[in-house]
């Protein structure tokens, strides 16, 4: 399977950079009063978000700007996905599909920020998304979104940049995904400063949630099938014929004639679309007898 990481860099600066999201909400985290989700579709459950243990003690959920989620960069201070990945520095969410339903997925949207309260003007904060589609790889990266920054702001206030990624979820992977799949954001960043702040909110996946289609069961129509032409003679040496059209649920119907005495000449059709079939070569003053048969083709 390819694999895929969708990367979003956040800077100390607040730009506007907003799509719009597609299909309906799978699963959305406000962080109002705590970290479990706010909504999510009838047919799945949305776990709470979970700190990995890289982070433990250095995040968790904020009253901060009506509720966030944050980790601080003392927890993090690693420069490089890679880096964050054997330090188990990230932030997830888990998403169980129920049984009999597929998910699939169109797009994330999120507001992905920091806090600065130190008078440090130089310093950048990344958190990239991996999947478990992907198996929490970073060997290919399948989108990337940067914005720099000179002056960074600083004092209290949350700076966020707001994200839409669409496009990063239109690969087949991300289609009919049934049981558990995981998201995580790890966190990197250049600062290693307490004072220095991940800031997420307003974490929404969207998609469509449906029942998975099963095989396809059930006989053409009529059933049995049936002649509308009966076999005739058209000469001394060939017989035509014409079924009664059939109709199926999941599309077009084949026919297949067979010839059941084996008489001198006689061939059958094999399965074709067409409802008619003529049977020629065939010996004079010689009885010939013929069924048909439907299928889905």
């Amino acid at each position: 399977m390819c694999k895929k990481l969708i990367l979003v860099v956040c800077v100390a600066l607040m730009v506007a950079c907003v799509g719009l999201s597609q299909g309906a909400v799978i699963a959305g985290y406000n962080f109002g009063t705590d970290l479990a989700a706010t909504s999510e579709d009838a047919n799945v459950t949305a776990n709470d978000i979970v700190l990995a243990s890289g982070l433990t003690g250095f995040g968790a959920r904020s009253s901060t700007g009506g509720g966030c989620l944050y980790a601080r960069c003392s927890g993090t201070g690693i420069t490089n996905l890679a880096g964050a990945i054997t330090d188990v520095d990230y932030v997830s969410f888990t998403i169980d599909v129920a049984s009999g339903y597929e998910m699939d997925l169109t797009s994330m949207t999120l507001e992905a920020g920091y806090t600065n309260n130190t008078t440090d003007t130089s310093k950048s904060l990344t958190p990239y998304l991996l999947t478990s589609v992907d198996g929490f790889t970073s060997s290919d990266s399948l989108s990337d979104i940067t914005s720099y920054a000179n002056t960074p702001q600083s004092g209290f206030t949350i700076y966020y940049l707001s994200w839409t990624i669409d496009t990063e979820f239109s690969g087949a992977e991300f289609q009919g995904l049934t049981g558990s799949t995981e998201f995580r954001f790890y966190l990197t960043d250049d600062t290693d400063n307490t004072n220095i702040i991940h800031r997420f909110d307003d974490i929404v996946l969207n998609g469509t949630v449906s029942v998975i289609s099963g095989p396809d069961t059930t006989a053409p129509t009529p059933n049995p099938a049936t002649f509308s032409s009966a076999p005739s003679a058209d000469s001394d040496t060939a017989i035509s014929m014409t079924a009664t059209t059939g109709s199926d649920q999941t599309g077009p119907v084949e026919y297949y004639f067979d010839e059941t005495t084996s008489g001198n000449g006689a061939t059958d059709s094999g399965w074709q679309t067409s409802a008619s079939y003529t049977d020629s070569g065939l010996d004079a003053d010689t009885q010939y007898t013929y069924t048909v048969q439907m299928r889905d083709s």
